[in-house]
């Protein structure tokens, strides 16, 4: 009985709604400071709350007096004909559209995950890109593991990608939210676009010759995994990061005795004293992409 009550207990579905509020800055610093543990919204014009919450989060907004909109109930329920929705819209758009500049990489292609890439596919893609283009792009390492055992994989893109030149670094990660699979999807995309236009596209070329970068797809991997796996065919709302606090402790590279929150600062943190370096962090953006497992 014990055991088919905690089986029973893991199985439940934590239900997330899209909703918005009225709410003021005093509030919103109120409810950080009294439960709402969220790091993923939209606020405008000082008071325009938009966010996707769980039922506990949605009745902690009601305690504290905010009227609450629901914009889509049950996120994973409703995702396919939202998706559907969008899908018009988008078909709609491009046939007024004109002919997009860049074309797209030969070598892109859609994953087995909604239409994203698994884990595993992710890893399997950096290979390929390391077979193919050996003189641009580095094999993947691992630069740390996550509390769940999972490595997290970086790959430096440049004209000697096997070697620490003294160049501008530039790094690059996606999956910081766990429900934001597109991120990983755009940078795939533009590591594609990069190496296969590198002897055609004078931009690039001089970009790869004068810069090194850094790029980790996956920031998150076991909120990705829990995801992908509670909810292969897509609308996965899991979005904590919290898993990675302690990855640098583990991390190959890392440098003095203090652990770094975010792996990617360890990363780059020996190169420092040689060049500034740029850090860029894909994400996706609420209004303008799908929810949960197509981005939220």
């Amino acid at each position: 009985m014990l055991l088919a009550s905690v089986v029973t207990s893991m199985a439940q579905r934590v239900i997330y709604h899209r909703v918005t509020a009225k709410v003021s800055p005093q509030k919103l610093e109120y409810l950080f400071n009294h439960g709402l543990d969220i790091d993923h919204f939209s606020y405008e014009n000082k008071q325009d709350f938009a966010a996707e919450l769980s039922d506990q989060q949605v009745d902690l907004l009601k305690r504290s007096g905010l009227k609450v909109t629901y914009v889509i109930r049950d996120l994973e329920k409703n995702l396919t004909a939202y998706n559907a929705k969008l899908d018009q819209l988008a078909a709609k758009a491009s046939r007024n559209a004109r002919a997009a500049a860049v074309s797209t990489p030969a070598n892109f292609s859609l994953g087995s995950y909604a239409g994203f890439y698994t884990f595993a596919e992710m890893q399997a893609i950096l290979d390929k890109m390391r077979t193919m283009y050996p003189n641009l792009i580095s094999a993947k390492s691992s630069i740390g593991t996550t509390l769940e055992g999972r490595p997290l994989l970086m790959v430096k893109i440049s004209d000697n990608p096997d070697a620490l030149e003294n160049e501008p670094k530039l790094m690059l990660n996606a999956v910081h939210h766990a429900r934001e699979p597109i991120s990983m999807t755009q940078l795939i995309y533009f590591m594609w676009h990069l190496l296969e236009n590198y002897g055609k596209d004078k931009e690039i070329q001089t970009l790869l010759n004068s810069t090194e970068i850094y790029i980790v797809p996956c920031l998150n991997p076991d909120g990705y995994v829990y995801n992908q796996t509670t909810n292969p065919s897509g609308g996965g709302c899991g979005v904590k990061t919290g898993r990675l606090t302690a990855v640098v402790r583990t991390a190959s590279i890392s440098t003095g005795t203090t652990p770094i929150t975010m792996p990617w600062i360890t990363v780059v943190h020996p190169q420092r004293k040689r060049r500034k370096i740029i850090g860029v962090r894909v994400h996706s953006q609420k209004r303008r992409h799908r929810p949960c497992a197509t981005c939220s």
